[in-house]
């Protein structure tokens, strides 16, 4: 089977588009990062006090619902097939913004950029995480009437992608932005807390048990990020 051809980036995708003829209104969006206002309490009986939350984004991208075109098949087999110009089943580039971002989630909400639009409805919001700078997370955890102090630093490479973004997005009548939210308690919530300190440092860190693994899960699930509009 022939290799597919390599994706264009998503800000070519849309310049390419808008220079074979796409007549649809463009509109652009402030968008901005931040964390998620949620108790930080990843587990039943343990809460936690963060003394630092980064972590590396990169190129935020959305994408049209798949259009449905028809297709000859014979009687017997499905009629129909979901499809769309020059993309794979992801469906469209309609909103882009490239970049690498490192985002203080204890600092105020960290602005990202303009994402530039086509005008229309929208299905989900892709990124990536960055391994450079590599995300740190750290503080205490309360749980078992004591405290357990943490440092995870991971470097995972990774796209985040299929969060939901259903909405239409319109020219005459544009929101006020778009807020890329983190769900630290969600990412964290992976985490054995009761680990023990296999390398007796005082800290349970990625080199504790399998927290390397669980840790780094949490923080690639895709419900640990979601994407809203700012009316």
């Amino acid at each position: 089977m022939p290799a597919s051809a390599p994706k264009l980036p998503a800000l070519l995708v849309l310049a390419t588009l808008s220079a074979c003829g796409d007549d649809r209104a463009m509109l652009t969006l402030p968008a901005s990062a931040g964390l998620a206002p949620v108790p930080l309490s990843p587990a039943e009986g343990v809460t936690l006090r963060l003394s630092a939350a980064r972590l590396s984004l990169a190129d935020l991208t959305i994408e049209a619902p798949l259009a449905k075109t028809a297709s000859f098949t014979p009687p017997s087999l499905i009629s129909s097939a979901w499809a769309h110009p020059g993309h794979d089943a992801a469906g469209e580039t309609t909103c882009a913004l490239s970049g690498v971002w490192t985002v203080d989630l204890l600092g105020p909400e960290l602005p990202l950029g303009a994402l530039r639009c086509f005008e229309g409805p929208t299905a989900a919001a892709h990124l990536r995480v960055s391994p450079s700078p590599p995300a740190l997370i750290e503080g205490v955890a309360e749980l078992d009437g004591g405290e357990v102090p943490f440092r995870f630093t991971l470097a995972p490479d990774q796209a985040i992608t299929g969060l939901p973004f259903v909405t239409e997005l319109r020219a005459e009548a544009p929101p006020a932005g778009a807020l890329l939210t983190v769900d630290l308690a969600h990412a964290l919530s992976f985490v054995d807390w009761r680990s023990p300190d296999e390398d007796g440092d005082g800290l349970l860190t990625e080199a504790d048990g399998a927290t390397a693994n669980t840790a780094a899960f949490g923080l690639l699930a895709t419900p640990t990020y979601a994407l809203t509009l700012v009316e």
